[in-house]
């Protein structure tokens, strides 16, 4: 009749620490469970919780406070373990005799109760807990006079928690009761908030005053739907702890300014919360400025959890010959970096034109073009050349559609200039070193960094490719990449050996997240699970190469080195690497030593003779 009692107490006092069995305390755990089973014995009726108190309260008197505590513990965790589905609401009976009745309203009681069964406040010690969530609901209802929990007011839990300690079970009701929609929102961010930072941020703000653009009810709305969102599209618990702790200081912040919801209030916040509270913006900015977006309708798959880098734009005039100019360039299959570099000198140059007061493209003269770059300044020769030379492609491209009756993209000076800087490549130390990384990488599971070194010792793709790297992308059965190039537009076939394709494989089927974005090779571990992006690279290089001056592009050059000293010539190398043009291999063959030697010139017929040279 009672096996299951004595295995539930079994169970519980193996978990026991070895040194609290062999002390009192395991003593007294053993007697209460002794205890009970004898009272049920005697009375000869199976075990229950009813059952259990009865014993518990008939003994009382005859015992000492602590021992009796320990006493109804012991029984409580047996109880757990015979109803695993119980309650703490259910197992109230053993604290019944504990918990005073404060006499609050129903509709208090009730809330409370269903609080409780949420199973927020852990089994252990949780009727002090409900003993500090009732003294507060007293103090509402006696005190205040608030008949409901709808009628507790931010003044009231500020009052609250300035005369008293900060319990977290008393935040977590009220956050219950936001969820709920039944009281104010933000009660439990102004009750765990310290009355320090609060008078911090009234006394920061004394005279400014901005008019609310939307209620403070809104704002919570909007907070529940971006975090819904933030959760659905798999962003990790540290993203949506930030939001919410952002979310909650913004509101006590307006609460205690007295402020309503604007973009202003939200810029004065971001600045005094750098400056006062903390040094990383990041935590308040990147939710504001979804925050910001959900007010106006927007949600999270067209903003993206990134903050927006304002660029800057072509003049009215300017963008419809701008806009021709890329689609020229585009059909000569130029990759979107040097497009993108296009676009900057082209916006930087209509910058000049419009303080210059050009109103059209008639009005470029040559002079404007030498003031421009005179003005335009870089920190290289390349850079200015690159800038320059846009400009003049651009003004002829106008010449001949028509735009311009003369070729003035002529004036544009070039700087003649040029540093030629010699190929940094992997030493042998360094590329014996990095094949060992991947190797220890591969034995520990890491298998995405030993993929992406080894296709750039290997096959020599640039970063770009490596991670937007696709499934359609590998050929399994002739063991080879294929694919069109990022930078370049150019289809290019890059074999790999079997060592590579086993980590790649051992990489999609090991490491790779289920959720990774839909046809990348390369996804990332956390949410939102996207390929990475370039920074990845340089990163991995670093760990297998720590305190080396290195980048992922040395492991390009050094493939295309590798393949001219075993004699393979610039065809096959420029078709290898991707070029458009044998011409780009020349920066690699003074790499050749070998070669070069063979390259050497006789100095015969110029001998010195003897007089100053």
């Amino acid at each position: 009749m009672y096996q299951s009692y004595d295995e539930a107490f079994k169970k519980i006092e193996s978990n026991l620490p070895e040194k609290t069995r062999k002390e009192a305390k395991g003593y007294d755990y053993r007697r209460s469970a002794r205890l009970i089973r004898e009272h049920l014995s005697g009375k000869g009726s199976p075990y229950s919780r009813e059952e259990a108190v009865n014993c518990l309260l008939s003994i009382k008197s005859g015992i000492a406070k602590p021992r009796y505590n320990l006493f109804r513990k012991i029984q409580y965790q047996i109880a757990e373990e015979l109803y695993p589905d119980s309650t703490l609401q259910n197992l109230k009976i053993f604290y019944s005799d504990s918990i005073p009745d404060y006499n609050l309203p129903e509709g208090m009681n009730s809330l409370l109760d269903d609080f409780i069964q949420t199973g927020v406040l852990s089994p252990k010690g949780w009727v002090i807990k409900q003993l500090r969530i009732g003294s507060f609901l007293n103090e509402m209802a006696c005190r205040n006079g608030r008949s409901s929990v709808s009628q507790i007011t931010w003044d009231d839990v500020a009052l609250y928690r300035k005369v008293s300690t900060e319990f977290a079970e008393i935040g977590s009701f009220l956050n219950f009761l936001t969820s709920k929609h039944i009281t104010l929102p933000y009660l439990g961010a102004v009750y765990c908030h310290s009355p320090q930072r609060l008078q911090m941020y009234a006394n920061c703000c004394k005279d400014a005053r901005y008019p609310a653009t939307h209620d403070i009810a809104d704002v919570y709305a909007c907070q529940e739907l971006l975090t819904n969102d933030l959760a659905a599209a798999g962003y990790s618990q540290t993203v949506l702890k930030t939001t919410k702790t952002a979310f909650n200081g913004l509101a006590c912040f307006l609460y205690a300014t007295g402020m309503g919801y604007s973009r202003q209030a939200v810029e004065l916040y971001s600045r005094i919360y750098v400056e006062k509270v903390s040094k990383y913006p990041a935590n308040v900015r990147h939710p504001f400025l979804l925050l910001d977006g959900y007010l106006n309708g927007e949600r999270l798959e067209t903003k993206g959890y990134r903050s927006p880098r304002p660029s800057a734009e072509f003049i009215d005039w300017f963008k419809p010959y701008a806009d021709r100019y890329r689609k020229h360039r585009e059909l000569d299959h130029i990759g979107n970096s040097a497009l993108k570099g296009d676009r900057n000198a082209l916006v930087r140059f209509s910058s000049f034109l419009a303080k210059q007061g050009c109103c059209c493209v008639g009005e470029i003269t040559r002079q404007h073009l030498k003031d421009f770059n005179h003005a335009d300044s870089h920190n290289s020769y390349e850079g200015k050349n690159r800038y320059n030379r846009v400009i003049r492609l651009f003004l002829q491209f106008l010449f001949e559609e028509d735009s311009l009756k003369e070729d003035v993209g002529k004036a544009m000076p070039k700087v003649n200039i040029v540093r030629t800087r010699p190929t940094k490549t992997l030493t042998e130390d360094q590329y014996s070193h990095v094949l060992d990384y991947c190797a220890e990488a591969e034995n520990s599971g890491n298998y995405l960094h030993s993929a992406i070194l080894k296709i750039g010792l290997w096959t020599g793709l640039r970063t770009s490719d490596i991670c937007k790297l696709r499934a359609e992308d590998i050929d399994w059965d002739r063991m080879e990449l294929s694919l069109v190039q990022q930078k370049t537009g150019v289809h290019i076939r890059a074999p790999f050996p079997a060592g590579l394709g086993n980590t790649i494989w051992n990489y999609i089927t090991k490491s790779r997240p289920v959720k990774g974005e839909a046809g990348f090779i390369f996804c990332s571990s956390r949410a939102p699970f996207r390929h990475y992006s370039r920074t990845i690279t340089n990163k991995i290089i670093h760990k297998a190469l720590p305190g080396e001056a290195v980048h992922f592009q040395m492991l390009r050059k050094t493939f295309a080195t590798r393949m001219l000293r075993s004699g393979a010539n610039v065809s096959a190398i420029s078709d290898a690497l991707g070029h458009i043009s044998d011409s780009t291999v020349d920066t690699y063959i003074d790499t050749n030593t070998d070669m070069m030697r063979m390259c050497s010139m006789f100095l015969h017929g110029i001998e010195y003779k003897g007089d100053v040279l």
